[in-house]
C-alpha cells in the first residue's frame, strides 16, 4: 500500500520514491506551483500567495488549509504564528473588504435554471459569510452544472453607504 497524503487541496501519493498527484500521476515537485487549489480552485496570486486570500496586511506568510482547518497557519511580520481555527479567524479580520466605507457582511451566491417541462425560471440563494466559501462553492457547484446564470452578490453591512 502506498503512502498518501494532501497537498494544497489535492490528494498525493508516495509512487517510486517520489509524490505524485493522485488523478494525474504528475510529479508534485515540477507542479505544485502550475496547479490550482484543489479546495477553492484558485491559482497563486502573482505574487504567490494563496488565490484566496491574497496579500493581507502585516503578514509575512499564510496557508488558508486548503478545505483542512488543522493545515492553516499565518505568520506575522513579528515572526508571531497562528494556527488553525484561530488562523482562519485572524486572515477573515485581516482581509474584510472595504470600499469606499462600505463593508461587506458576508456574500450571497445566487443562481437560476429553466424548470421543465414549463420552462419556468427557478431561483436559488446560497448566503456565505467569507468570500472563499462562496468562490469555492462558485465554482465547484455553479461552473460544474449548467445554469442559466449565476453570480455573487456582496452583502453589505447595514449602516453603510451603499
Amino acid at each position: 500500500m502506498s503512502k498518501k497524503s494532501h497537498l494544497r487541496g489535492h490528494e498525493i501519493e508516495m509512487v517510486g520514491g517520489e509524490w505524485v498527484y493522485s488523478d494525474t500521476k504528475e510529479p508534485t515537485v515540477d507542479n505544485w506551483m502550475k496547479r490550482p487549489c484543489g479546495y477553492c480552485n484558485l491559482h497563486f496570486t502573482n505574487e504567490g500567495h494563496d488565490g484566496c486570500l491574497g496579500t493581507l496586511p502585516g503578514v509575512m506568510n499564510a496557508c488558508c488549509g486548503h478545505g483542512n482547518s488543522n493545515d492553516a497557519y499565518i505568520q506575522l511580520l513579528d515572526g508571531t504564528c497562528i494556527f488553525k481555527n484561530d488562523a482562519i479567524k485572524l486572515m477573515d479580520i485581516l482581509s474584510k473588504e472595504k470600499e469606499e466605507n462600505r463593508v461587506i457582511a458576508g456574500y450571497k451566491v445566487e443562481y437560476a435554471w429553466f424548470k421543465y417541462p414549463h420552462d419556468k425560471l427557478a431561483i436559488r440563494k446560497k448566503y456565505f459569510k467569507r468570500k472563499l466559501h462562496a468562490r469555492a462553492f462558485f465554482l465547484k457547484k455553479i461552473q460544474r452544472e449548467h445554469y442559466y446564470c449565476a453570480r455573487i452578490v456582496p452583502i453589505l453591512k447595514e449602516g453603510t453607504d451603499e
